[in-house]
């Protein structure tokens, strides 16, 4: 099982995105949604550190990351930075059309 088939709880459990149950991932969803503009925050940061010590081209290169980065929708940096994104979102989308 890799990183995208499970889920961390904030108490360092490692859960199966298939053994979740609806409402923790809708709340897991909902986590991720609310936390977007922080993730995003972080890895700009994180680049911005790197790009201060960086070769010329190799900053050049970072700094067009990080405006795509910028650029990006929560939904598109979601899937773009978060694994589970599309197992939690998939698995949720599943559930409801079994209970509808």
């Amino acid at each position: 099982m890799n990183a995208a088939d499970t889920w961390t709880t904030r108490d360092g459990r490692v859960v199966p995105v298939a053994e979740m149950t609806t409402e923790h991932l809708a709340n897991t969803i909902k986590f991720l949604r609310r936390n977007a503009l922080s993730m995003r925050l972080q890895v700009l940061r994180a680049m911005s550190r790197y790009i201060e010590q960086a070769p010329d081209g190799a900053a050049m290169a970072c700094e067009a990351e990080a405006d795509w980065i910028i650029d990006m929708s929560d939904e598109q940096f979601l899937a773009r930075f978060v694994p589970q994104w599309h197992g939690l979102n998939l698995e949720l989308a599943k559930r409801k059309a079994v209970t509808v």
